[in-house]
C-alpha cells in the first residue's frame, strides 16, 4: 500500500469541487475499515459477521477505523445510534427468524364509521338503513361485535345506540358508535322575522336540517 492516499465512499468529487451523482453509491454502509494485513476467515471475520455493532475492532494492522472517515458531502447522512445488523420483522412476528408470533400491541383502525342519522315518520315506525364501518388491522380482524339491530330494521319512534367493536388475535379492539333518531317530524321552516329576512342553508347528514341568519331590514336594528 502507499504510505499515503484518502478512501472515497460514494461518488468521486471532481476538481472543481462538484460530485459526480450517476455513479454514486445509494445504500446504507457500515464498519467499512481497512487492515494491513489478511483476516483469519476461522476467527476473526466470523466474530466481525456475526454481530456488527458488538463485535470487538481488530487493532492489530488496522490502517483506517470506521470512525475515520470524517467528511460528508451531498445527500449523505449518519444514523446514530447505528442500526447495524437490526432485523425487522413483519408486523405481529418476532424471533430470528420471524417466525415467532409476537403480542400484538396495535389496536385495529377504523377505515369507515357512519355518523348519526336523523328518520322522520309519521307511522310510528320506519325501516332505516346505514352503511356498516370498515375496519382494518396490522395483522388480523378476528371477530366483529355487531349491535342487536341490523340495517333495513323497523324501528319505532325513539333514540338508538348502535356500536360495533372489531379484536384482532390479540383481543385490541377499535369501537365505531353512532346514534340513530326515530321522529315523528323534523321542525317545520320558520317564518322570516318582522322587520327583517333570513337567509337558510343545508345543514346535517343528508342536508336533512337548516341553518338560518337572521337580517335586519335597512334602518333597523335588534
Amino acid at each position: 500500500l502507499p504510505p499515503y492516499g484518502y478512501v472515497t465512499l460514494g461518488s468521486e468529487e471532481s476538481e472543481d469541487g462538484r460530485l459526480r451523482t450517476e455513479s454514486g453509491f445509494h445504500g446504507k454502509l457500515t464498519r467499512v475499515q481497512v487492515w494491513d494485513r489478511a483476516l483469519d476467515t476461522q476467527d476473526e471475520i466470523p466474530r466481525q459477521v456475526k454481530s456488527c455493532r458488538d463485535s470487538q475492532i481488530l487493532f492489530a494492522g488496522l490502517i483506517l477505523r470506521w470512525a475515520g472517515y470524517d467528511k460528508t458531502v451531498g445527500g449523505v447522512e449518519r444514523i446514530m445510534p447505528s442500526v447495524c445488523g437490526d432485523k425487522r420483522c413483519e408486523p405481529g412476528f418476532t424471533g430470528p427468524e420471524c417466525n415467532s408470533l409476537d403480542k400484538d400491541k396495535i389496536s385495529p383502525e377504523v377505515l369507515f364509521c357512519p355518523g348519526d342519522i336523523w328518520v322522520a315518520t309519521n307511522n310510528g315506525s320506519a325501516f332505516v338503513n346505514w352503511d356498516e364501518p370498515r375496519f382494518t388491522d396490522n395483522v388480523n380482524i378476528s371477530r366483529l361485535l355487531r349491535p342487536s339491530l341490523a340495517p333495513g330494521n323497523a324501528l319505532h319512534w325513539g333514540t338508538y345506540d348502535i356500536s360495533y367493536i372489531a379484536y384482532d388475535n390479540s383481543e385490541n379492539s377499535a369501537a365505531c358508535s353512532f346514534k340513530i333518531y326515530v321522529l315523528e317530524s323534523f321542525c317545520p321552516p320558520l317564518d322570516p322575522p318582522e322587520g327583517g329576512s333570513q337567509i337558510c342553508e343545508d345543514w346535517g347528514p343528508g342536508g336533512r336540517f337548516k341553518v338560518c341568519r337572521i337580517e335586519c331590514d335597512e334602518g333597523k336594528k335588534f
